[in-house]
């Protein structure tokens, strides 16, 4: 693999930030075969030159910030997500207790859900919470919100850490709606935060129930982390023509595949 200079690097992380906006600390350090550390002094040295900003495990544009690269994952195959979340909310009935995690499907599902009565939800996602608070103004949104606290991941604007793992001892959900940075045949769940892997691990423990909702993106992409496998798995929802390799090992597993 080549190796790169000092200069080639700087260079490289630049051009992927005019390319996509956002950079991650482990996929670069992937990308250029070199450590995490050498990556984060590198962002370190160029935040500080004034020619990015960092962030939680990574780095963004200088002129944009942590609500716009939401925003912009949110939209991004929006009409794929909708559909998955609306065949997902299904599943939600009156007087349910329900998690959602942080991903910009899972909190679509709040679109579909808010006629239910006496709902109770956990989450751990600052986008989510500020939906359901918008929702209750607008319908009367009848439920109890619980925020499940922690420290916030100023990238995914998600809540997380020991705190919350202890949290969320104390409660049992009927349904975890859920979602992954990557799902791939060789590791399956991956994220690109520890803590959101950890979070998952923890409440996928305290769920009757632990559906996915992952759009075509997703599959067949591998993130640092491993976060679960499919054995924690009960129904998935998609949009991703899954050929029959795919299907074979879902259904072997007992995963109810579903797709909109």
């Amino acid at each position: 693999m080549k190796s790169y200079t000092q200069f080639e690097r700087r260079k490289y992380i630049l051009d992927e930030l005019e390319k996509y906006n956002r950079v991650m600390v482990n996929d670069l350090a992937k990308l250029l075969n070199v450590t995490t550390e050498t990556i984060r002094r590198d962002l370190d040295m160029l935040h500080k030159e004034g020619k990015l900003t960092k962030v939680h495990g990574g780095a963004i544009k200088k002129d944009h910030t942590i609500e716009f690269y939401f925003n912009k994952r949110r939209n991004e195959n929006i009409e794929e997500k909708r559909k998955i979340a609306m065949e997902a909310s299904k599943l939600v009935e009156d007087n349910d207790i329900i998690a959602i995690e942080i991903g910009t499907t899972t909190m679509q599902i709040l679109d579909y859900i808010h006629d239910k009565k006496n709902l109770t939800i956990l989450t751990n996602s600052i986008p989510a919470v500020n939906k359901i608070i918008e929702l209750k103004e607008q319908y009367s949104f009848d439920c109890k919100l619980i925020v499940f606290g922690g420290m916030l991941n100023s990238n995914s604007l998600a809540l997380s850490g020991d705190m919350t793992l202890k949290f969320l001892e104390q409660f049992t959900v009927n349904k975890l709606f859920a979602s992954c940075d990557g799902i791939s045949l060789e590791k399956e769940l991956t994220c690109s935060y520890i803590e959101d892997a950890q979070t998952f691990q923890q409440l996928k423990k305290n769920a009757k129930q632990v559906v996915m909702l992952v759009d075509e993106s997703k599959f067949n992409l591998t993130k640092f982390y491993k976060s679960g496998s499919f054995d924690d798995i009960d129904a998935l929802y998609t949009n991703a023509k899954l050929d029959e390799k795919w299907q074979n090992i879902l259904t072997s597993k007992g995963i109810e595949v579903i797709t909109v």
